[in-house]
């Protein structure tokens, strides 16, 4: 456990007990029952600015959290405005909001960092619990920089690599012991940053192929199976006790609720297996009710209400303030003729004011993450680009070990790939003749194949479904001779011995090109490489 790990649960267990009696409760009977019920609603808007429709909203229905998207954020600067000012508004109309965003790594990256944030495959294959924990603080102490005070991630869900799934990349992997940890880790180091972390898709998706923003599914599974691998990160997660969260997922699960009622709506699924049997203390909120999963059980106006009953403390619904209203209706309507106990909506806002206490309370003075100059204007830290090397070199050190051939010294080597910082950095590395190739949709062509028969060695980047599709095209003479560097899961690329070297990285990191340079000196001279220094040029480069 880190310092500060430990500094932060010795405030907590100062704190708990004042945050759980009379000035919390005194607090609650203050509150009117719009505002009660407001405090238990997470919305999304299409505005990237607060106009007066917004502003309206706010002042009127009282929200406690607001979800961000990549449609309501511009810059740097204007997600720090922005952010302030619906903080301002919501403080006077109501209490400290829940910012949130899906600040995930890799393809759910709604804050724009340098480097770019890689990606939890990514992470899962370096195999660190202490640089996910790292990534975590420093990613988290970037988001609260930007106004944000909770991360809808890590995703905790299990994922093979090697399978097509919803989830793909997103997962840390399949192994659910290995996974929880890493999950666990990034998400202390969340909270190590004063930022509210939350796993996801509670209790888990199971490889799903289906996107369940537009189509339901249920879980297919045995009881057994389910608690030995997909549940297990969830247990690991559950473990932190307050100030974190857990998003409910949209699927059904029959050996869980044999009602096959959604589990955002299952009480079996919130009540007895969440807070009974895993003792969770944090927050449960749900998924989009929006969403084709929820939506084929209630309508947005009445699943609010039906999954606070079950056990929510904060519903979400990000599109239409229409819905959003009329959900936030239906829930005093309830309380007001008696269909759902007020003691039970006040529980609920108990638990969300305790954590809104603590992101105030837990804090000493926030240090501003130290900015670093980027050559893409994004916001950039040293510590950042240091972590984001070391997963990197993590990943790469079995295949330095196993980096041991006896060719002698070749021609020219041809660099494929469609990330031209890559080629970038690879040349300034390589310091030798080389022929950069930017792939594109004319990649495909016969006689664009055909040019890469002249080339001694090839080094070929995997960035999607794209790219690899040029790989399948490659005969075995070809084969024979390329070093696929994957930036993607491990399933983009068929299993084939013939290839000359297969590195999983998961993500383009911002040196990969550099230590694939390394890696080709010691492939053309027949040497082992070992373990190298930091890349010369210590600045970030673009």
């Amino acid at each position: 456990m880190t310092p500060r790990c430990f500094l932060f649960l010795l405030i907590l267990l100062v704190l708990r007990p004042a945050l759980g009696q009379s000035d919390l409760d005194l607090r609650i009977q203050k509150m009117s029952l719009r505002e009660k019920v407001g405090q238990l609603f997470m919305v999304g808007f299409p505005q990237d600015h607060l106009d007066p429709t917004l502003t309206n909203f706010i002042k009127t229905q009282k929200p406690g959290g607001f979800i961000l998207f990549r449609r309501n954020l511009k810059d740097s600067k204007h997600i720090r405005d922005f952010t302030s000012e619906i903080d301002k508004i919501a403080r006077v109309h109501g209490a400290i909001p829940l910012l949130a965003v899906d600040q995930e790594g890799g393809s759910v990256t709604r804050v724009p960092l340098f480097p770019s944030l890689p990606s939890a495959l990514s992470v899962g294959l370096a195999a660190r619990e202490d640089l996910a924990r790292d990534l975590g603080e420093e990613s988290g102490r970037l988001l609260k920089w930007h106004g944000f005070n909770i991360n809808l991630a890590p995703v905790l869900d299990l994922s093979d690599p090697k399978s097509e799934s919803f989830i793909g990349s997103r997962s840390f992997g399949s192994d659910p012991i290995l996974g929880g940890k890493i999950g666990r880790a990034y998400a202390e180091g969340l909270r190590d940053a004063g930022v509210i972390p939350t796993g996801k898709h509670f209790p888990g998706l199971g490889g799903t192929r289906i996107d369940l923003h537009v189509e339901a599914a249920g879980f297919q599974s045995t009881m057994d199976e389910f608690k030995s691998r997909d549940l297990k990160p969830f247990e690991l997660f559950a473990k932190m006790g307050p100030f974190s969260a857990l998003m409910v997922s949209q699927m059904s699960y029959p050996f869980l609720d044999p009602s096959g009622m959604p589990a955002p709506f299952s009480r079996p699924i919130l009540q007895t297996l969440l807070r009974q049997e895993m003792g969770f203390e944090g927050l449960v909120i749900t998924d989009d009710l929006q969403m084709k999963g929820s939506a084929v059980a209630f309508p947005a106006r009445d699943a609010a209400l039906q999954s606070l009953k079950a056990g929510a403390d904060i519903v979400m619904i990000t599109w239409s303030m229409k819905d959003q209203t009329r959900a936030m209706r239906r829930v005093e309507e309830a309380v007001t003729k008696g269909e759902w106990s007020l003691s039970e909506l006040e529980d609920r806002l108990r638990r969300v004011l305790r954590h809104k206490a603590l992101l105030v309370d837990q804090s000493t003075p926030f240090v501003p993450p130290a900015l670093a100059k980027s050559p893409t204007g994004l916001p950039a830290t040293k510590r950042l680009e240091k972590i984001d090397l070391e997963i990197l070199d993590a990943k790469l050190l079995p295949y330095r070990r196993m980096v041991d051939l006896q060719d002698k010294k070749v021609g020219k080597v041809c660099v494929l790939t469609s990330e031209p910082h890559f080629i970038r950095s690879y040349k300034d590395a390589y310091r030798a003749p080389m022929r950069p190739l930017l792939l594109t949709n004319r990649s495909s062509s016969p006689r664009f194949i055909s040019s890469l028969k002249s080339c001694p060695l090839l080094i070929f980047t995997v960035n999607g479904k794209r790219t690899a599709r040029v790989l399948q095209l490659f005969e075995e003479d070809l084969r024979r001779k390329t070093v696929i560097v994957n930036f993607g899961p491990a399933g983009l690329i068929p299993e084939d011995p013939l290839w000359r070297l297969r590195l999983e990285i998961g993500h383009p990191h911002l040196h990969t090109g550099h230590r694939m340079a390394e890696i080709t000196k010691a492939l053309m001279a027949g040497r082992r490489v070992a373990s190298s220094q930091d890349p010369q040029n210590k600045k970030p480069q673009p």
